[in-house]
């Protein structure tokens, strides 16, 4: 049985901490759509990728979705925890140049 991916958002006052498991693919995007933005540039917005087992472009693309719906850059969206897999992954894609990855 395929490993669907499972968000859990867990809001506080000065951050979002986005936690994503499982398989992270364009069945994703449903979950994506229901974080809202928060108008204050300084709240921080952290992906943690942890629990995620897998990642292909389709994922990708969400995170992508993600910055552009949080209105998010460098400064205030961080993907932490990547597995060394999906790291050399979003590294080759270049992300670290739009997200700060821990």
């Amino acid at each position: 049985m395929e490993q669907k991916s499972v968000f859990r958002v867990e809001e506080q006052s000065d951050q979002t901490i986005i936690r994503i498991a499982g398989r992270f693919n364009v069945e994703s995007l449903l979950q994506v759509n229901k974080l809202r933005p928060h108008a204050d540039p300084n709240h921080k917005y952290i992906i943690d990728l942890s629990t995620t087992e897998f990642l292909d472009s389709s994922g990708m693309g969400m995170l992508l979705r993600l910055r552009e719906h949080l209105k998010g850059d460098q400064h205030n969206m961080s993907i932490i925890k990547p597995k060394p897999d999906i790291r050399k992954l979003l590294e080759v894609a270049q992300f670290d140049k739009l997200f700060d990855i821990q």
